[in-house]
């Protein structure tokens, strides 16, 4: 009996890690889009560091081309200008859709994945 608690828990804590890497693969893939990347501005000095508000899906500290990533919590994130917001994250039959604000340019991103984790859609929205 305490054999199958414990292969139940490490098959929790597994589905639960593999989750948390998809999550931020799925998260990296954003910052990859021409359309993404051509509101966040790398290219200019003063937004070549992003601030991504801590959140449930991944944590980062990593450059993706010109852009280096780094996971601050909000109040820092407030102070630097720069920063991204994932405010919603939504599971579907079909995948999940992960809507995040950029409020330095006033822009929504809604951004739709598959099930396995593949980017179907980018929507830009300017608030």
């Amino acid at each position: 009996m305490t054999t199958i608690k414990l292969f139940s828990l490490l098959m929790f804590f597994n589905s639960f890690i593999l989750q948390s890497i998809n999550d931020c693969s799925a998260i990296e893939e954003i910052f990859k889009r021409k359309k993404v990347l051509s509101h966040l501005h790398p290219e200019l000095k003063e937004r070549s560091a992003l601030y991504l508000v801590n959140n449930n899906l991944c944590k980062f500290n990593k450059k993706i081309g010109r852009l280096t990533i780094i996971t601050v919590d909000e109040k820092t994130a407030l102070t630097s200008k720069n920063y991204l917001k994932i405010t919603s994250i939504k599971n579907t039959k079909k995948g999940k859709i992960v809507s995040l604000s950029y409020p330095i340019e006033g822009a929504c991103f809604i951004v739709q994945f598959d099930s396995k984790d593949k980017i179907i859609n980018v929507e830009i929205t300017e608030i």
